[in-house]
C-alpha cells in the first residue's frame, strides 16, 4: 500500500523553482514541466467536520490540462488529471496505488453546442456623460461632462451532455465537468456539487454510479467597450449556468455584466468603463443617461 502524500508536499513541487527530477503523478509532471508559469488554484470544501475536512484542489495549467486533488485532512487521497488534448482523464488512487484512465468521447454527445446568440462586432447600449474629479494641491478640479458611447458584443452557447458513468469520488466527477464543458475549475467544482446534491449523492461518496442523467450548460460571454477607445480597454466576463432535474445553478468568471446594464443605468458599470477609457482621475460619477 504506498503512503498517502501530504499536500504540503505537492504545494512544494507546485512551486518550486526548477523542474524538479521525481515527479510522483501525472499531475506532478505537468506541474514541473510548467514551473515559473502563474497557476489558477482553486480549492472546494466538500465536507467540514470537528474530525474530517475533505476539499478538492484543482489546478488550471496554461496548456488548457487540470487536475483535481481529493484531499482529507492535508493528505491527497486521490488526483483525477484531465489532458485536453486527448479528452482523457487519468485518475490515482494514493492509498491503493490503483490508477486508470478514461478517454471521453466529445464528439460523440447525443446533443452538441448550440449556439444561441453571437454578435462578432459590437452593439450600441447607450450614451452615458461622466463627469471626473481630480485633487491637485488640496483643490478638487472637476472635469467634462464626456460622453461615453457604450457598447457590447455576446455570445451564447448551450451545450448538453449525459453524465451518465461510474466515478471514484467527487474529485473524479470534478474532472469530468470540466472536461466537457471546457470551463475553469473552480467553476467545474461548484457544478459538480450542485449535480451530486440534485441527484441525493453524497459529496464524500466514494466509487459511485450515476445513471442517465442529462446536464445542459449555457455559457454567456459579455464584453463592454467605449467606441473610439482601444480594444484593450474593455470589461469582459461569462455566466455560467448549468441545469439538471430542472433545477439550475449560475455561477460567474470575471468581470461579467448582462446586456441590459446600460439599459438599466447600471452606475458601476459606467465608472469602470470611464476609468478605462477617462484615465488619471481621482473620482468619476454619471452626469447623465442619454
Amino acid at each position: 500500500m504506498r503512503k498517502i502524500i501530504s499536500l504540503v508536499v505537492i504545494t512544494a513541487i507546485i512551486f518550486a523553482t526548477t523542474a524538479g527530477a521525481f515527479a510522483l503523478t501525472d499531475c506532478t509532471k505537468s506541474v514541473n514541466s510548467y514551473v515559473n508559469t502563474e497557476l489558477n488554484i482553486t480549492e472546494l470544501v466538500i465536507s467540514d467536520s470537528e474530525d474530517e475536512k475533505l476539499v478538492v484542489e484543482g489546478i488550471d495549467y496554461e496548456n488548457g490540462d487540470s487536475c483535481f486533488y481529493l484531499v482529507r485532512n492535508g493528505d491527497i487521497l486521490s488526483q483525477s488529471y484531465v489532458h485536453r488534448d486527448t479528452d482523457t482523464i487519468t485518475y490515482e488512487n494514493y492509498e491503493t496505488g490503483f490508477s486508470c484512465s478514461e478517454t471521453i468521447i466529445i464528439q460523440g454527445r447525443p446533443s452538441s453546442r448550440r449556439v444561441l446568440a453571437s454578435s462578432s462586432d459590437y452593439t450600441f447600449a447607450r450614451i452615458v456623460a461622466m463627469k471626473m474629479y481630480k485633487t491637485i494641491q488640496g483643490e478638487t478640479i472637476s472635469v467634462g461632462p464626456s460622453d461615453l458611447k457604450t457598447e457590447y458584443k455576446d455570445f451564447v452557447a448551450r451545450e448538453k451532455y449525459d453524465i451518465k458513468g461510474s466515478y471514484k469520488d467527487s474529485a473524479n466527477l470534478v474532472a469530468k465537468i470540466a472536461l466537457v464543458f471546457a470551463v475553469p475549475t473552480g467553476i467545474a467544482g461548484k457544478a459538480a456539487l450542485f449535480i451530486l446534491s440534485n441527484l441525493d449523492i453524497a459529496p464524500n461518496a466514494i466509487n459511485f454510479i450515476i445513471g442517465s442523467e442529462e446536464v445542459t450548460a449555457t455559457r454567456t460571454d459579455v464584453t463592454w467597450h467605449v467606441e473610439g477607445f482601444s480594444d484593450l480597454d474593455i470589461i469582459t466576463g461569462t455566466k455560467h449556468a448549468f441545469t439538471v432535474n430542472g433545477k439550475s445553478q449560475v455561477d460567474y468568471e470575471g468581470d461579467y455584466y448582462p446586456i441590459t446594464s446600460m439599459r438599466d443605468k447600471n452606475e458601476k458599470l459606467a465608472i469602470k468603463l470611464a476609468k478605462k477609457t477617462l484615465k488619471g482621475f481621482d473620482r468619476y460619477e454619471v452626469h447623465i443617461w442619454k
